[in-house]
Order: structure tokens, then C-alpha cells, then sequence
């Protein structure tokens, strides 16, 4: 298939995605306001002796659960070589049992976000393919 038509295939999707939100919403349900990064690159990742320790660049900060910017990192494809330092340096900061839920479920949103942003809004479907394979591979997730 084209990636325009796994596009397709997926918006086709949507309320799916809409009932896997509201099936799970009190594992997402943000009990108290965090500021989120919002824009995740590599020159914003601080890491020191190996060990992650922060983010600079919160001109796009957001608030939300954190884990949301984890979550937008796993998806940027530039940057999943900072996915296990990141994930390691979150864990010890946020203690959350639904750590792992809850990646799937922002993953699952930050797809679709993006191809709305990338792909409806910027067309650049071709230059960018890689939230087609995640979405993809979180409905699969969502299917066992």
C-alpha cells in the first residue's frame, strides 16, 4: 500500500483510536498539572555521564502528564537512539505503574497528531512516513 493509502486507512480509524481513549482515560486521566516540554529535539535533551537529567527549549511547553513528551520522543525518528537514557532518567523521576500503558496510549495520540499536523495540514507524507508505522503498530497493540 501507498503511504497514502495507510493514511486513508487509518483516518478511516479514528473513532476506534476515540473508543481506546475513552476505554483507558483513567490511566491517562491527569491528576495533577505538569509542565510539558511540547517540542522535544536532540539539542533539548540534557544528559550528563550518560544519565538523563532534563530538557532545555520550553518555548512550545505545554501542560499535560510528562509522559506525553516521552511518548512524542519515542515517535521522532531522529531521536529513538535517546529513547532508553530518556526513559531511564523519566522512571526514576515519575513513579507510575501505568508507565508502559500510558506510552502506548500517548504514542497511539502522538501518531495521529502527527498525521493530521504532518501529513493534512504540511504535506509532507513522503519526507516523514514513520507515524504511519507507529499508529499502525499501536492499533496492532490495542488488537490483542
Amino acid at each position: 500500500l501507498s503511504n497514502r493509502e495507510i493514511m486513508n486507512t487509518l483516518l478511516g480509524q479514528r473513532e476506534k483510536v476515540l473508543r481506546i481513549l475513552r476505554f483507558y482515560r483513567d490511566i491517562i486521566d491527569i491528576k495533577e498539572s505538569n509542565l510539558l516540554n511540547g517540542n522535544i529535539h536532540s539539542e533539548s535533551i540534557v544528559v550528563n555521564n550518560s544519565r538523563f537529567t532534563g530538557l532545555n527549549d520550553w518555548e512550545q511547553m505545554l501542560i499535560g502528564d510528562p509522559v506525553d513528551d516521552l511518548a512524542y520522543l519515542s515517535i521522532m525518528p531522529t531521536l529513538e537512539k535517546w529513547l532508553p537514557v530518556v526513559k531511564r532518567g523519566w522512571e526514576e523521576v515519575i513513579k507510575d505503574c501505568n508507565l508502559e500503558e500510558k506510552i502506548h496510549l500517548y504514542r497511539l495520540l502522538e501518531a495521529y497528531r502527527k498525521i493530521f499536523t504532518r501529513y493534512l495540514k504540511h504535506h509532507y507524507l513522503n519526507d516523514y512516513p514513520e507515524p504511519l508505522v507507529i499508529a499502525e503498530e499501536e492499533l496492532k497493540y490495542y488488537n490483542r
